[in-house]
Parts: C-alpha cells; sequence; structure tokens
C-alpha cells in the first residue's frame, strides 16, 4: 500500500514538473506572443478610400487574435471601407473592398472640386443612356423646341456617375437588367459629375430640353485624360469671356473719349 502511495507521489511530482517546465512555457509564449497588425486610426465612413494616414500598425497579443487579421498596411491603401469603420478597428479582409459599389460611396468620394448634378431624360428611345454604366464620358447634346441640336464646349466629355431608373434603382456597373416580367425599367436620369460652375448652369438652362447622351469612351486609362481635355476646354472659353471683356472695356473707353473731344 505504501509502494503504490510513494509510486503515485512519485507520478504527480513528475505530472508537476512536466507541468510547470514543459507545457507552461507553451501558454506562456502563446499569450506573450506578439503579432504586428494593421489598425486604423482614424474613423473610415463606408465607401471612404483608405489612405495611408488613416493606417497604424500595433503589436499585438497572438492569443485570439484572427487568423486572417491584416498584418501589411499596404495591401490595405487604395482600398474602399465596405461599411462604417471606427477609430481603433483591427482591418480584417471582409471590412474592405476593391471597389466604390454604390451611389451614396461614390457621392462621398467626390473631390473638393467635382460636382454631382442629376438630369431629368426626356426621351431615352433616341439616346443611348439606357446603356450607359458608371464611368462613361458622354457628350450631352440638347434639342431645342424647334428641333435644332446644339453641342456646348462645357459638356463635351463628361463623366456618368450613375443612371436611375423609374423604380428607382441606380445602374452602377452594368446596365438595366430585365425583371422576372422580361421588362427593362429604364433610366429616368443621369447624374454626371462635372467640374465648374460652368457646366452646372449649362446643363441646369437644358433642364427642360430634350437630352441627348452621345457615347464617347469606357476606357478607364483614357477617363483622366478626357477631364482634363474638357477642363482645357473650359479655360478657353474663360479666356474668351476675358477678351470680350478687354474688348468691350476698350470700345466703352474709345466711345467716352470721343464724346469728352466733342
Amino acid at each position: 500500500m505504501l509502494k503504490n502511495r510513494t509510486l503515485l507521489g512519485l507520478i504527480s511530482v513528475a505530472a508537476a514538473i512536466v507541468l510547470v517546465f514543459g507545457i507552461s512555457p507553451l501558454f506562456n509564449k502563446a499569450f506573450d506572443g506578439k503579432t504586428p497588425v494593421v489598425v486604423l486610426n482614424a474613423p473610415v465612413l463606408q465607401g471612404q478610400q483608405i489612405t495611408e494616414n488613416m493606417l497604424s500598425v500595433v503589436q499585438m497579443g497572438s492569443y485570439n487574435l484572427p487568423e486572417n487579421a491584416i498584418t501589411n498596411s499596404e495591401s490595405v491603401i487604395g482600398l474602399y471601407a465596405a461599411s462604417d469603420l471606427f477609430s481603433g478597428s483591427l482591418l480584417l479582409p471582409e471590412m474592405l473592398t476593391t471597389s466604390v459599389n454604390t451611389t451614396d460611396s461614390m457621392l462621398r468620394n467626390l473631390e473638393e472640386h467635382e460636382i454631382a448634378m442629376s438630369v431629368t431624360i426626356n426621351n431615352f428611345a433616341s439616346g443611348f443612356s439606357g446603356k450607359l454604366m458608371t464611368g462613361d464620358i458622354i457628350r450631352i447634346v440638347m434639342v431645342d423646341s424647334d428641333r435644332v441640336a446644339h453641342l456646348f464646349d462645357e459638356l463635351q466629355y463628361v463623366e456618368v456617375l450613375t443612371t436611375t431608373s423609374g423604380n428607382g434603382g441606380d445602374n452602377i456597373e452594368r446596365a438595366p437588367a430585365p425583371d422576372e416580367n422580361g421588362e427593362i425599367s429604364m433610366p429616368s436620369t443621369i447624374t454626371v459629375i462635372l467640374h465648374d460652375n460652368l457646366q452646372v448652369l449649362r446643363l441646369a438652362e437644358c433642364e427642360h430640353i430634350t437630352l441627348h447622351a452621345v457615347f464617347v469612351s469606357r476606357d478607364e486609362e483614357m477617363r483622366d485624360e478626357y477631364v482634363q481635355m474638357q477642363m482645357d476646354l473650359i479655360e478657353q472659353i474663360y479666356e474668351n469671356m476675358e477678351e470680350m471683356e478687354t474688348e468691350i472695356s476698350v470700345m466703352e473707353s474709345a466711345s467716352f473719349g470721343g464724346d469728352t473731344n466733342d
């Protein structure tokens, strides 16, 4: 009996030694282990693009850390928030998306100089608007009550933000698809991105005139070039306006001088 107790005692002591010097260090290592992870240092709204100054890399304990926690900040820069995120949030892949896929997100991501404007489409049967998608470059043509078409330098290369169907749905990444009855809800408005108030004023003038959207390009690599071409046209308009004002001023001065001599 004594021998059995002695044996059990020795086994208990051996088990304690294994626990203290073998298993415990493994647990301690798991608790003490640190892993670099990417966290937000500022709140980010849904659809907002992630930039370098929004991110921090911190050391966190490996225990209970999600296996898919993002550890490389460079892999996050340029992506978009799939939902509203808070400062201090540990970033996971499902929190991010590679594209802005909602109208609300795209509106939030407009640059400071960009203006979104929606225009009601009077007649889609004679236009290309039912097939337009986000990012397309179009030329806007107005047809007056005398059925005379007008082209304006302010609206030669305009980027489409989205088209909105009569049922209120936005057609962002593709043209409208048939519903369960095989019918297509054609867009009733186009929302475009403008870069200057001259464009806003010109488009507002045509709200109650038949509007046609002429397709120009769907080439993403050419988009910025077309936008720059439009800005160059607007700059030329301003230069022409300044020249005209100068000519008028000179003519008025000459006329006033002539009256004085008389």
